[in-house]
């Protein structure tokens, strides 16, 4: 499938090269005209003037002027829409160039490796209904790890952080874990729809944050942020939060009807090795860490949305 992908984006940069080509020519082409029907005008109106004005014996001039002030405007804002028009295109070639790229290096940003790797087939999915949120998805996904599972995948995690960050109540990391995605994707893969707003499903995004939340951390009322790994060509429409210990107290999260809380709001209460699924857009807060430290894995969802970006409309 990646081989494939690499041959079209090759097929496609050699494309948008020739339409590039094809613009630009056809650009000067365009100018050329203007200006050539401009000056045979102009030659013809001076030559008509001189044939009136001149004495029978006397020696005909040149014809030639020198252009008008319209005129030398006009070609000076055609040149300048040429060169305009020369930068778009060189940006386009540096885009597909871009892409291309992405796609020949042999690592995409998202996994959707079906293979699962792990003995235990004893997942049990629980719907979330959130008031006035009732088409929204959210589910939870209970046991999709075993804590010997949840052990190896934190050391994994540890192991392959690229960045860190602390703040008084809070520790996130930027990373990453095959282990995790190749057991996670095709358990939450039959629960996703294939399609979202017209986006094709990719797969799960091979960035991962990791949050120890500590004593005294909390959240206020929020929606989850889009990651999107190539802009304009993939984007995420669902958080996917791997709950990785359980041995705290308070932390809880909690969606919400309106901005502040009420009394249906609906608590979410995983386990180790749990995993949350929802929607980005979903208004949540999360409560007090009372004691320990909850550790947490947050993942997205990606989908292509190509077809909304300039490329493919050239490529088509």
């Amino acid at each position: 499938m990646h081989g494939q992908t690499l041959s079209g984006k090759t097929h496609f940069s050699k494309r948008l090269t020739r339409k590039a080509k094809n613009s630009m020519v056809h650009i000067l082409d365009m100018v050329k005209s203007r200006l050539s029907n401009k000056s045979k005008k102009a030659t013809a109106a001076h030559s008509h003037a001189s044939q009136q004005s001149e004495a029978p014996n006397s020696t005909k001039l040149p014809l030639s002027r020198k252009l008008t002030q319209d005129e030398i405007t006009e070609t000076e804002l055609a040149l300048t829409r040429l060169q305009a028009e020369t930068q778009r295109l060189e940006e386009l070639l540096n885009s597909g160039r871009h892409i291309a790229a992405l796609c020949s290096s042999g690592t995409p940003s998202y996994s959707n490796s079906c293979e699962d790797v792990s003995s235990n087939n004893n997942v049990r999915k629980e719907l979330v209904k959130i008031p006035r949120y009732q088409q929204k998805v959210a589910f939870l996904l209970h046991d999709v790890f075993t804590p010997s599972e949840c052990e190896e995948v934190e050391k994994e995690l540890e192991s392959n952080k690229e960045d860190e960050r602390s703040l008084e109540s809070m520790e996130t990391s930027t990373t990453h874990s095959e282990a995790m995605l190749n057991r996670l994707w095709p358990v939450i893969e039959k629960e996703l729809p294939k399609t979202w707003m017209g986006n094709k499903l990719l797969g799960l995004s091979n960035r991962c944050i990791v949050q120890n939340q500590k004593s005294g951390y909390s959240q206020k009322a929020q929606m989850d942020e889009a990651y999107e790994p190539i802009e304009g060509k993939e984007k995420s429409f669902f958080s996917v939060y791997l709950f990785l210990n359980d041995d705290y107290e308070g932390g809880r999260a909690s969606f919400l009807k309106n901005w502040q809380p009420s009394s249906q709001d609906v608590e979410v209460k995983p386990t180790k090795g749990s995993v949350f699924v929802h929607q980005h857009n979903l208004l949540h807060q999360v409560k007090d860490v009372t004691s320990g430290t909850k550790r947490i894995a947050r993942m997205d969802v990606v989908y292509d949305t190509s077809k909304r970006d300039i490329l493919a409309e050239m490529y088509d």
